[in-house]
């Protein structure tokens, strides 16, 4: 291809599959950085460029605009769709300039077969993207042609030479330090498109990351040193969209830095954020990966928004020999519970995040590990199988080698769709097992895992009190649940049993057994539909909070009945309480709910027991009053909830229900209000 027209038609996408709903809402920043960066090098006479984020959108600007360019990017969660996209386009429009770039992307040692297999892929830009992408298309836009280009090494670019057939590698496009001589695609306007009901603005304010750790992409050296924007910039960009966002409260802010809080100017975004909630009542929810440091300062940022993100303790493992496999250091566990402490004496919530199996991990190091972090508080247990992330040190052959890493592999959760005719599927590889964790002790783990994340749940924080005061670990009690529920027949066993059938169900021996699978049309309804596949810990948590909640609540209070003898009514209380007041999947089933005025009496003051501060609590035991509640509920503030999260996630109840039981903030705007109407005096 050589071209004079001007201007230039460029198309960048970070796709999103919408067969099944959407998985990802947040807007695409990282294209936006591409697209005002080369503009910033050739001007806005020389080329226009258009931002998309799904298949269709960028499928039909290939049959109507015919663009010159199109570059998409390439994350585990869309590489299939980009390439079915690119190959798309080349068959279209063959002078077309097709390129990839992001993290899914392989060692060097299998580039080359990498690119051959795919000669749709003329470029592939590698480490960061922006500089590498402004000088192909300065020089597409001086008149150099295709295959020009694709003979001759391009700055932090990959192609094959089509006359050789050897792989072509451009030297590193340098790291951009100064991350302000990226023009703002916000304040250019370049991301308005997206600001409505479908999409949560994201913020970047750093990009890079000081660890290590093997199973992540950005543990390369290359991303060590932090690259910042100012926070002038970041204030202004804040402030453009809290004017758009100021109708749509419910609608999050996602930060995409890799540890968000750990710095000092962090302080100062944190107080540009407060400022936005005063203002425009935006963001009041925030989707962030808090840093691994400077743990005060993370704590008093979260306090200072309003604790509109959960101070993240991603710890992976807890177990040190595990730890150090990884290339990963936890904090100390005097210093851990101290900062649980200090999150949760000040309204925050501490969530800890793990992965199995680890190299050197054992199902016994594993279980200890979750008695660990109950033990010091941790109220929100989130697991993760863990991902063969390709480009990773965990990912390569001698690490697969060194500890008989066995996997399989899955589809991404809603993360496939049919585009012009053929089906395509995002797949993941992950670990099931290692030679210190066999695959039945792995199902054990996340069975367990389930358990905990169910049980961490805010719908359940009054059994987690009731037990506290009885002196009863809570790792304890949730093990005890576990056993009941795997042990006996349960209401819940059931559940249970089908979520483990369905985690051996869901993986292929190969990518070709996946699609051999799926172009049955049978096979592929389930898909769609839901009843196969999709992130099966939130699939089963939804299910449980929507017809099991009552169940479940008698089985989780079946290990405390015991410590308190005679006391029985007193569960029985707080069960109904819980039941009237906290049963979430009622409100999200059946809209006739919310017109629902009810009375409760009780022999326990629950509400006003729970309702105590943390440091002045008093037992259960001493609120023995017989009481009357009025149970009602806020109709419009449990449908701003829903309808926002109907925008982002689509009206599937099921997939409603798991937005909400995985996001710790929502439940409480769906709890019916309790309000004490009358104390029955003794003898009256």
């Amino acid at each position: 291809m050589t071209t004079n027209e001007k201007p230039l038609r460029i198309v960048l996408g970070d796709l999103t599959h919408t067969t099944a709903g959407r998985q990802s809402y947040m807007m695409p920043l990282g294209i936006g950085f591409i697209g005002s960066y080369a503009l910033s090098r050739v001007g806005a006479d020389n080329a226009d460029v258009r931002l998309f984020a799904t298949p269709e959108e960028v499928l039909n600007a290939i049959d109507t605009w015919r663009p010159h360019v199109l570059g998409l990017a390439n994350y585990c969660w869309n590489t299939a769709v980009a390439m079915r996209v690119l190959r798309y386009a080349k068959e279209q429009k063959p002078d077309m300039v097709c390129l990839g770039g992001g993290p899914e992307f392989p060692h060097l040692r299998d580039v080359h077969s990498y690119m051959a297999e795919r000669p749709y892929l003329d470029f592939y830009a590698y480490k960061e993207g922006e500089d590498a992408f402004a000088e192909l298309v300065e020089k597409i836009s001086g008149g150099a042609g295709l295959a020009e280009l694709k003979r001759e090494p391009q700055t932090g670019m990959m192609a094959v030479n089509p006359d050789t057939g050897k792989l072509v590698i451009g030297a590193e496009a340098p790291r951009i330090m100064d991350m302000d001589t990226i023009p703002s695609p916000y304040l250019s306007g370049m991301m308005d498109p997206f600001f409505n009901e479908m999409y949560a603005p994201a913020l970047e304010t750093a990009r890079g990351c000081p660890f290590t750790c093997t199973f992540c992409v950005q543990g390369d050296a290359w991303w060590r040193k932090i690259a910042k924007f100012s926070t002038d910039r970041i204030r202004d960009e804040l402030i453009y969209m809290g004017k758009k966002m100021a109708q749509h409260p419910g609608i999050e802010l996602g930060i995409y830095d890799s540890n968000f809080g750990m710095y000092k100017r962090d302080e100062e975004i944190g107080e540009h954020i407060r400022n936005l909630q005063n203002i425009y009542g935006w963001p009041d929810a925030i989707n962030t990966a808090t840093g691994k440091g400077n743990w005060d300062r993370i704590i008093q940022i979260a306090n200072r928004v309003r604790h509109a993100f959960t101070v993240g303790c991603s710890v992976q493992s807890m177990d040190d020999t595990t730890l150090e496999a990884i290339s990963r250091k936890n904090m100390p566990m005097p210093l851990y519970r101290k900062v649980v402490a200090e999150i949760k004496s000040r309204g925050g919530r501490a969530l800890a995040e793990t992965i199995v199996p680890l190299p050197e991990e054992t199902k016994e190091s594993f279980f200890e590990g979750l008695r660990k972090l109950s033990n010091a508080g941790i109220e929100t247990f989130i697991p993760h199988t863990t991902m063969m992330l390709k480009g990773t040190e965990l990912a390569s052959p001698e690490t697969r080698s060194k500890y008989e890493m066995v996997t399989r592999f899955r589809v991404l959760p809603k993360q496939f769709g049919d585009y012009r005719g053929e089906k395509c599927f995002e797949i993941e590889e992950v670990c099931i097992s290692t030679n210190t964790m066999s695959f039945d002790e792995y199902l054990d783990c996340r069975g367990f895992a389930w358990v905990c994340a169910m049980l961490s749940d805010k719908q359940y924080d009054p059994l987690c009190l009731l037990a506290e005061e009885a002196g009863i670990d809570l790792y304890d009690w949730a093990y005890a649940v576990w056993r009941l529920i795997t042990t006996e027949d349960t209401e819940i066993t059931p559940v249970y049993d089908s979520f483990i059938q369905e985690m051996r169900d869901e993986l292929f021996l190969s990518e070709g057994d996946i699609y051999d699978f799926f172009a049955d049309d049978e096979n592929y309804r389930k898909l769609v539909s839901g009843e196969f596949g999709g992130n099966l810990t939130r699939k089963y948590l939804a299910m449980v909070a929507l017809e099991k909640f009552g169940p479940l609540l008698e089985l989780a209070g079946r290990p405390l009945q015991a410590h308190f003898g005679a006391s029985g009514c007193l569960m029985r209380d707080i069960q109904k309480w819980m039941l009237m007041t906290r049963d979430v999947g009622a409100a999200i089933r059946d809209e006739r709910y919310f017109a629902r005025v009810e009375f409760l009496e009780l022999s326990f003051d629950v509400d006003t027991w729970h309702l105590q501060p943390n440091g002045a609590r008093k037992p259960l035991t001493e609120f023995n009053r017989p009481v009357r509640y009025r149970i009602a509920v806020d109709g419009d503030r449990m449908e701003t909830v829903l309808n926002s999260q109907r925008a982002l996630h689509g009206r599937n109840i099921n997939d409603l229900a798991a937005s909400l039981m995985t996001n710790s903030r929502r439940s409480p705007d769906l709890w019916r209000t309790c309000k004490l109407v009358e104390i029955v005096e003794t003898g009256s």
